[in-house]
């Protein structure tokens, strides 16, 4: 016969066992909790501070894109560049010395605002190196055309405009100013062109353009700079600017970019390629892998040139 009181023994243990493994489960639970609770914490600031960063910069860099087509509209509407395409049309009846004279004046104009505006090439080459007969490649410039995309008047270094006319007839924007790129120009720089129609002095809105007015640039270390978040302290965070051609991502990057650490363009579809998410998911977040095959918190925004 059992003894009551071992029984009474035997079952406070098993209610012990049983509430010790109940307070230590509990315990992992509450951790698990916990620990999820601050995974959920963190998220939320780094998608936060993500957010913030992502919205100021990609303003920055729209500020910087309305500012350029800005540059070039205006500089459309200067009466002396009307007044050149309006005789040229016909319309204003000047002879041949006062046209010539007016185009005389538009090139060291055209000059002037390039040089003012960044719509010239600032890149150093070895003064001890041999040029004669060597075509030097044409980085940027500010070019007057026809409406076929002929230039008629254009500053020192300016590139072809054909592939800017083009696509600007191809976009249909009649009367806007219109960006294309970033792209690689002459040099294998990142590159854009901005265009604008160019009317007469007398037209009205209804008038067809007589020209374009074509500014050609680099995106420079002035531009990628813009890309850095002011009081950014993490020493691992990157803000890149991509770009999608085809099935490829690409990795704008500048002269200083060029080097053991340049980035070529990756297959979009590489799995959890952080940039590719980036491209088709603007906004959200997610733990990807950079191009280096390292794990990554990746977000991005879209910037559209239009």
């Amino acid at each position: 016969m059992t003894d009551p009181k071992r029984i009474s023994a035997r079952s406070k243990t098993v209610i012990i066992i049983a509430m010790l493994s109940l307070a230590a489960f509990m315990a992992m639970f509450m951790a698990w909790r916990v620990a999820d609770s601050e995974e959920a914490r963190e998220r939320l600031i780094w998608q936060n501070r993500l957010s913030v960063v992502l919205n100021g910069r990609g303003d920055v860099v729209s500020k910087w894109i309305t500012e350029q087509k800005k540059i070039i509209g205006n500089l459309s509407e200067n009466k002396s560049l009307q007044l050149y395409f309006s005789n040229l049309s016909g319309d204003m009846g000047l002879e041949d010395a006062a046209q010539d004279a007016l185009k005389e004046y538009l090139l060291p104009l055209l000059s002037d605002r390039a040089e003012q505006n960044g719509y010239v090439a600032r890149i150093d080459e070895p003064a001890f190196e041999i040029r004669a007969n060597v075509d030097k490649p044409k980085h940027a410039g500010l070019a007057l055309t026809n409406p076929a995309g002929q230039i008629i008047v254009a500053t020192a270094g300016m590139p072809s405009v054909l592939n800017a006319v083009t696509a600007y007839l191809a976009s249909g924007a009649n009367k806007d100013t219109f960006m294309t790129g970033p792209y690689s120009g002459e040099s294998g720089l990142p590159t854009i062109s901005v265009i604008t129609p160019v009317f007469g002095i007398d037209d009205d809105v209804n008038s067809p353009a007589l020209g374009f007015l074509v500014g050609i640039r680099l995106l420079d270390n002035e531009f990628f700079d813009l890309l850095n978040q002011p009081g950014e302290i993490s020493l691992s965070a990157n803000n890149y600017l991509i770009k999608k051609s085809g099935d490829m991502i690409e990795y704008i990057q500048n002269e200083r970019s060029l080097g053991p650490n340049y980035q070529p363009s990756l297959d979009a579809s590489t799995p959890s390629l952080a940039a590719g998410f980036a491209y088709e998911n603007p906004g959200k977040m997610a733990e990807m892998m950079n191009y280096l095959g390292e794990p990554v918190i990746v977000s991005g925004t879209k910037i559209s040139s239009s």
